[in-house]
């Protein structure tokens, strides 16, 4: 259990939203809130979950939200604190603390971006054995806002077969979905009823 739970706690580097098992829907679906959740199978046989949805903002700002880590502990699920050891051109290297009591854990991931708008992290130390994902904001094919990417590959490690993992991760990035959203489209002053119950 506590295996599992980690895995919700490791997204962190909404109403409800419906699941679409194939196909990405048209825009308009996107924009009434729902989100395009699928899994992905890339090198090596290792299964990705991928989310795309719509956020009613622009790319430039969704893109700084996502990119500024310091702040992650005010919207991000629980990420409790982001603290950055080294960045250059490009990266950082932050030290994330999240859960709490018997699910509390700590590791480091280094994130890096570039022109395009996308976030990529891959892990440097700590729990579970292996994390790789990106961030991507595009431009809509029509109208406003942004169409934003969640894609990542969690592996506990252990016994925790990759099934088990990847439906957690299921279930756990509609709440981050919806927290990104709502944190993008108020400017990124929204803060999570998470974060204000911890101040």
């Amino acid at each position: 259990m506590r295996r599992a739970a980690l895995v919700a706690v490791m997204l962190a580097l909404t109403g409800p939203l419906r699941v679409f098992a194939e196909g990405p829907p048209p825009l308009p679906t996107l924009k009434s809130g729902r989100a395009h959740i699928t899994e992905e199978v890339k090198s090596g046989g290792k299964v990705w979950v991928t989310a795309l949805f719509w956020v009613d903002a622009d790319q430039e700002a969704t893109f700084r939200i996502l990119r500024d880590i310091e702040r992650h502990p005010e919207f991000m699920p629980q990420v409790r604190a982001t603290r950055i050891l080294s960045a250059g051109q490009g990266y950082h290297v932050v030290h994330i603390e999240a859960g709490e009591g018997v699910l509390a854990s700590a590791y480091t991931l280094r994130r890096t971006w570039d022109a395009t708008r996308r976030i990529s992290w891959t892990l440097v130390e700590g729990r579970p054995r292996e994390v790789t994902g990106f961030w991507e904001v595009a431009r809509p094919s029509e109208g406003g806002g942004s169409l934003v990417t969640y894609s990542a590959y969690i592996n506990i490690g252990g016994l925790v077969p990759d099934f088990v993992t990847r439906y957690v991760v299921k279930q756990t990035v509609p709440v981050m979905v919806t927290n990104v959203r709502k944190r993008a489209e108020s400017g990124g002053v929204w803060q999570s009823d998470e974060y204000r119950h911890r101040q």
